[in-house]
């Protein structure tokens, strides 16, 4: 718990329905953030910034993408003012956020855009079923596939931790929303999925990749 906001940092924090907070202090525009390996939360400066435009040092230290939260986890390409964002580090250092740098290329700060990757992949979407609060956010994408050229790294898109029960979640038991099939195998492969809701049921649908020639099917585990 604390009693005050450091503005470096995210806090969670449950309120009472329609409940009003509000946060005085002076804009920031930049800010040097100190993380550590592993998962941080890290918090924002005063003017939306690209993700492309965070400085880490040492260079190269986040092992995921920067992911948001609405309901559930989101990639976001922004860091917005007064959010905060999960991002997994190899190693202790710093995230410069300085919004009055002049502006770089709009690119991912792993390279390849994460659009760009899961493009060739087959997608799966798995949305909150009719007897669970259905928010626009209530739907999760789970990509999967084989990656002949070996560009893609799951662990890129390795998720936060699981939010709080109850809330809408979907993952791969990997932990990631990305889960790649050898290129070639002789014996079949299970590929786990991982479903947290309030509900009873989930609605899926999935989109499916017209150059991977495998077979899938879905299997639904006992007691599930």
């Amino acid at each position: 718990t604390t009693d005050t906001i450091d503005h470096r940092f995210g806090y969670w924090v449950k309120f009472l329905p329609e409940t009003v907070i509000s946060i005085s202090g002076a804009g920031i525009n930049i800010d040097t953030i100190p993380v550590r390996p592993r998962w941080n939360l890290i918090g924002s400066v005063n003017i939306p910034l690209p993700v492309s435009q965070v400085v880490q040092d040492p260079p190269g230290n986040s092992m995921t993408e920067f992911f948001g939260y609405d309901d559930g986890y989101f990639i976001a390409d922004t860091i917005l003012p007064g959010k905060a964002y999960w991002v997994k580090n190899m190693t202790a250092g710093t995230y410069i956020l300085d919004a009055t740098a002049p502006s770089i290329p709009a690119k991912a700060h792993l390279g390849v855009t994460a659009g760009d990757i899961l493009s060739g992949l087959n997608k799966i979407t798995l949305s909150a079923g009719e007897d669970q609060h259905r928010s626009p956010s209530a739907t999760r994408g789970l990509f999967f596939g084989t990656d002949p050229a070996g560009i893609i790294s799951a662990e890129r898109f390795e998720l936060p931790p699981v939010p709080p029960a109850g809330v809408f979640d979907v993952r791969f038991s990997s932990q990631s929303s990305v889960s790649l099939v050898p290129n070639h195998t002789d014996h079949d492969l299970e590929i786990p999925l991982l479903i947290q809701t309030s509900g009873t049921s989930v609605d899926l649908s999935w989109v499916m990749n017209a150059e991977d020639i495998r077979h899938y099917e879905i299997v639904g585990a006992v007691g599930s």
